[in-house]
């Protein structure tokens, strides 16, 4: 019986690094009306566990995003080069900004909200 389950999980695990790793598409009507039609997505970067609170700095020109799992905000400039910009970052999820520019940060792993 465990073989038949390991099996299972095998074949599961296969299926969905297949899908991780496909070609971006948009799937649905509403979700392409939301962009220009010249738009094109495209892959940036890829190995994080779980990727959230994107928020975008105009002023250093980048997008800064937490992975949950790895405990890490990290910075991604127009270059395309992903670099850490915290951690360890408390399982950071949500990311904004106060009136005064700086960022803030909701960490589930600290039960906090810091700036």
């Amino acid at each position: 019986m465990a073989l038949h389950w390991k099996r299972a999980i095998r074949k599961l695990w296969r299926r969905a690094r297949l899908v991780a790793s496909g070609p971006l598409a948009a799937n649905t009507a509403e979700f392409t009306g939301l962009f220009p039609s010249r738009v094109r997505l495209r892959r940036l970067a890829t190995g994080f566990g779980f990727g959230e609170g994107p928020i975008w700095l105009p002023e250093e020109d980048c997008l800064l995003f937490s992975d949950i799992r790895a405990s890490r905000i990290h910075r991604l400039p127009a270059d395309g080069q992903v670099a850490v910009f915290r951690e360890p970052s408390g399982h950071s999820n949500g990311l904004t900004r106060d009136a005064t520019g700086r960022l803030i940060a909701c960490e589930q792993g600290n039960r906090r909200v810091t700036i």
